[in-house]
């Protein structure tokens, strides 16, 4: 390996270790229970509730409380509602989402489960885009039909 690969590889592990530490600051200044989910360009997928999954199997949120910070542009709408079913179960009391920079597409289906959404004044939420598989055709859904989606 490189020296320049490796430097890259310890500033991502530090980058990893200083977002954990900020994650159990927050946490415990809030007296709840926070999960980082920070996407960046990869997608909502299967392979993520799983991963979901086993970080929060055994644990219950402090408080009732769990709160997610969420940045994603989107992906699978089955796996965002499987996302939404797991962060629901761990609480007793409020899933509060909050959202930094956007969370499009699937990502605003998840977020429309929670309780209490937070967005900085640059936040976005977009459309669902879902494909329709009788007419072969893209469609959009708004996210001010979600609540009616959910139920």
């Amino acid at each position: 390996m490189t020296e320049s690969r490796r430097r890259k590889s310890r500033t991502v592990a530090a980058i990893e270790e200083d977002l954990e530490k900020a994650r159990q600051q927050y946490a415990e200044h809030r007296k709840s229970a926070c999960y980082l989910l920070l996407l960046g360009s990869a997608n909502i997928r299967s392979t993520l509730v799983d991963r979901v999954y086993d970080d929060l199997r055994g644990e219950k949120c402090a408080n009732g409380h769990l709160e997610v910070i969420l940045e994603s542009g989107g992906g699978d709408i089955d796996a965002a509602y499987n996302l939404a079913q797991l962060f629901r179960r761990q609480t007793t009391e409020n899933l509060l989402f909050i959202v930094p920079r956007w969370a499009k597409s699937a990502a605003t289906l998840l977020v429309c489960s929670g309780d209490i959404v937070c967005m900085t004044p640059i936040a976005e939420l977009g459309p669902i885009t879902a494909t329709n598989p009788f007419e072969q055709r893209i469609e959009q859904f708004s996210p001010l039909h979600i609540e009616s989606t959910l139920q």
